[in-house]
């Protein structure tokens, strides 16, 4: 990873790998803390940023990064970043007539505020808002002439104080917002209406509250956006509310509404949460002991695209808002399985059959799948959280399990991390989520 080391004569500049400025770093007079502390940092952002490169002031002197205040941000990025902003709202060129940049401030993204030796050592980028349509949108620009769009930071007011409202949480400060989506329809604008050209705009917003991560949909006013009509017909006992609720949930996974949606099957079932009381029962969690405990409602299957969710929805449900997700179990593509214990297999050069899915939950992640790295929360992806353990058991009884967060059909796979399962004993009863 190049780095541009800065604060030398224009002679002495030159292109430093992480390497050869951990070199440098090793040849000089510093302390072994600061070296260590320094050389992390390096490796830190090597691992974090997603671009090849990146400018680090990097003096000779001292041998750490210092803040870097003397440049500017460039008119040919500002360009890019307002022809960017004018195609995405879909507004006639040219850009600068509809969009003005109103700010440009230096801001420190805390993943880059590092402390050496009780100092903190910034590396900086721009945040750059622009006024366009009667509101500020937000971009994160680099210092290697590549920007962002920040979806979160250009979520407008209205659309926050709704979804604190729904959220039930007191002060808007108080979201924890961990990706938004700008979904855009071409706006209709009759003939001779005089009204300007571009697109109608909707939020998809991820957000969490006490470790539930939900998905919410606003339009720009902060008015609930709902992709599918509300059913009229109530089918074997299963109200009309909550067969509109599913059919909703099932097209939030998506941001397209598949030509072949369609609700297969809606039927009447009991089941017990052991899973011993036939096929038609969602799938049981991990556990020792199990109390059996009857629950009644309905199974509902909706087909949508290659995937068909299966979903339990008891009776008493008293608030639609608590709406259960699809069983993971009884929904995720087999295809997306074997990718996940092919991945396994190269991991650990044994067969895929030696390993077992244990959960499969839905879930929704930013567009890195929670990964780190840039520009991960302007997008959400529906899909799935696998666990899967090794059938070999070792000597202190825990077995291998592999975490993974892939795309709904499997587009996406990504490796979370390895970690020792141990087996529920019979006589514990655990308190698990449903």
């Amino acid at each position: 990873m190049p780095i541009r080391l800065l604060g030398l004569t224009q002679k002495e500049s030159k292109q430093f790998n992480v390497l050869e400025c951990i070199e440098m770093l090793l040849k000089s007079s510093l302390n072994s803390k600061l070296i260590a502390s320094s050389c992390v940092t390096l490796l830190s952002i090597t691992a974090l940023l997603a671009k090849p490169l990146i400018s680090i002031a990097c003096s000779r002197d001292s041998g750490i990064p210092k803040h870097i205040d003397q440049l500017v941000i460039s008119d040919t990025l500002k360009a890019k970043i307002l022809e960017d902003l004018r195609t995405r709202l879909g507004l006639p060129k040219p850009a600068d007539e509809y969009l003005k940049i109103t700010q440009v401030e230096d801001i420190l993204i805390s993943d880059f505020d590092i402390k050496i030796d009780s100092k903190i050592v910034s590396f900086p980028i721009w945040r750059v808002t622009i006024q366009a349509q009667g509101q500020s949108w937000v971009y994160l620009a680099y210092h290697d002439e590549s920007f962002a769009f920040d979806a979160v930071a250009s979520v407008p007011e209205k659309v926050r104080i709704a979804l604190a409202k729904k959220m039930r949480i007191p002060s808007v400060k108080d979201l924890q917002i961990k990706a938004a989506e700008l979904v855009t329809n071409m706006r209709q604008c009759p003939i001779n209406a005089g009204c300007l050209a571009g697109y109608e705009l909707k939020w998809r917003i991820l957000a969490a509250n006490e470790n539930i991560v939900k998905i919410y949909n606003f339009d720009q006013e902060g008015a609930d956006w709902q992709r599918w009509s509300k059913e009229q017909i109530s089918s074997n006992g299963l109200p009309t509310k909550v067969k509109s609720a599913v059919m909703q949930d099932v097209i939030n996974r998506s941001l397209t509404i598949a030509p072949n949606l369609n609700i297969e099957s809606i039927k009447s079932v009991t089941w017990s949460d052991c899973g011993n009381s036939g096929v038609d029962s969602p799938t049981p969690m991990p556990r020792g002991t199990c109390a059996t405990v009857s629950s009644s409602g309905w199974q509902m299957r909706v087909r949508s695209g290659a995937i068909r969710y299966t979903y339990y929805v008891q009776s008493n449900l008293a608030n639609i808002e608590d709406l259960p997700a699809p069983d993971g179990m009884q929904s995720i593509p087999p295809t997306v399985l074997e990718q996940v214990k092919q991945d396994i297999a190269q991991r650990t050069k044994a067969l895929a059959q030696n390993t077992r899915v244990m959960t499969v939950l839905p879930q929704y992640f930013d567009r890195c799948l929670d990964a780190a790295g840039k520009d991960c929360q302007n997008g959400i992806i529906a899909g799935w959280q696998v666990m899967a353990v090794s059938d070999t058991v070792r000597g202190d009884g825990a077995q291998a399990s592999w975490l993974y967060h892939t795309s709904l059909n499997g587009e996406q796979i990504r490796f979370v991390k390895l970690s020792p399962y141990f087996a529920i004993p019979a006589s514990v009863t655990p308190v698990l989520p449903r």
